[in-house]
This record gives structure tokens, sequence and C-alpha cells, in this order.
């Protein structure tokens, strides 16, 4: 598995990557992170949670993969790991591993796959990362003015993502709008509502029981 240091990369077996993710209470996984701010965020705020974020873009993440990266006295968050590689080929080393994943505010190919309109995957692909007992949260820009995209509100969303998360293994627990006044601690997501009127769809969904700092985690993404 191709794991970003800053401008660099190296490559971590699946062993030593579960033998680091063991000692932490959960793993939260950031699928397109982008550039990877909102895990070096959190990573902060949950030292006992291993934080890591998932995006094919290498040099995106490669700033905060360098501050993750320092000694603890200069902002280091030991806690923080990005991995080089896409929703669509899953790398081994994260097989059911994550007990937490969010998926925050999709574009382009990814937004094409959460919304089953994608020949390269769908979120069935979910399984492929998601631990026995795991939440999976979605956060999901207002849609209504891309050609061939569909409106997106929640009862769209729960209809074709809900097949796909079923075939994962996930029961979908809440698919509403997000409060106007709830806080989203993603950069990416804050651009893209801040000023222009959209809302916001959460949906979350259960894979058996997720542990108590699973749950927090994707709380703190949007509260």
């Amino acid at each position: 598995m191709r794991v970003v240091t800053g401008k660099s990369s190296v490559e971590v077996s699946a062993r030593e990557f579960r033998a680091r993710a063991a000692g932490y209470d959960a793993l939260w996984l950031d699928i397109g992170t982008g550039d990877g701010a909102l895990p070096y965020r959190l990573a902060g705020s949950f030292p006992d949670v291993l934080c890591a974020g998932l995006d094919p873009n290498v040099e995106g993440m490669a700033e905060n993969a360098h501050r993750a990266g320092r000694k603890p006295a200069r902002g280091g968050r030991a806690n923080c790991v990005y991995v080089a590689a896409s929703v669509e080929e899953p790398p081994g080393a994260l097989a059911g591993a994550a007990q937490a994943i969010t998926i925050n505010f999709p574009w382009a190919a990814l937004l094409a796959i959460v919304l089953g309109e994608s020949d390269g995957g769908t979120l069935t692909g979910l399984g492929a990362f998601a631990a026995e007992d795991c939440v999976a949260q979605l956060l999901v820009n207002e849609v209504t003015d891309l050609p061939g995209v569909p409106s997106v509100a929640p009862e769209m969303l729960r209809e074709r993502v809900g097949p796909n998360l079923a075939a994962a293994g996930f029961v979908i627990e809440s698919c509403e709008w997000l409060e106007r006044e709830a806080q989203v601690r993603s950069r990416w997501g804050g651009r893209l509502i801040r000023g222009s009127g959209r809302r916001v769809v959460r949906l979350r969904a259960l894979r058996g029981t997720p542990p108590a700092r699973a749950l927090a985690l994707v709380e703190a993404v949007s509260d």
C-alpha cells in the first residue's frame, strides 16, 4: 500500500499497517480526502483513533502528510496517515479495517460512484474497507444544475444509495437535510456551500455495532 509522507511516498505492507492500527481504538477512513486537511484536524481531537485519508492524488495530500509526520511539538500527528489509492481499487491492507468511513462532498468520478452511475464501481465497495462493526457517513452537496446528474435530495439519495449499502452489509440509520446551523469541518465542503444557499444531505448507515469512538468521530465531521 502506498503511503504519502510528503512530497514522496513509501510502500507499507498489510502486516505493518495492521500492526500500527492495532494500537488505536478505531480506524477512520476518509474517502476522497482531497488535501487531507480534515483527517489532520480531527486527528488532534481524537488521538485514540487512527485517522486515514484516501485519495489517488498524491500531490494534493503532500502538505498535510508532511505536517502529520513532524514531531508532536511542531504539529505532528502520529495517528494520521495518507493513502494514495482509489475506492475503485481498495488496497488489501485496508480490507475490513475501518470502523468509521466518510465520504464528504464527492464530485466527478466519486459522485458518480456514490449515485450508482459509474461503470468503475459502486458503494458496494465500501464493504471491502468496512470492519464487521462500522459506521459510514455521506455528506452530499445539493446538486440541481449539472447535466446528467439527478437532483440530490434525501429521498433520492436513499433510493440510489440504499441497495448498494445493503449489499455491503449496511443499514441506513438516517438520511436527511443537514441543519443549516451545523458546522461542516470539511474545508472543501465549506467552500462549496458557503454563501451558495445550497443545502447538504447527510446519510448515515450502520453495519453491526460500531464502537463509540467511531460514532463520535463521524458526528464531529458535521456537528
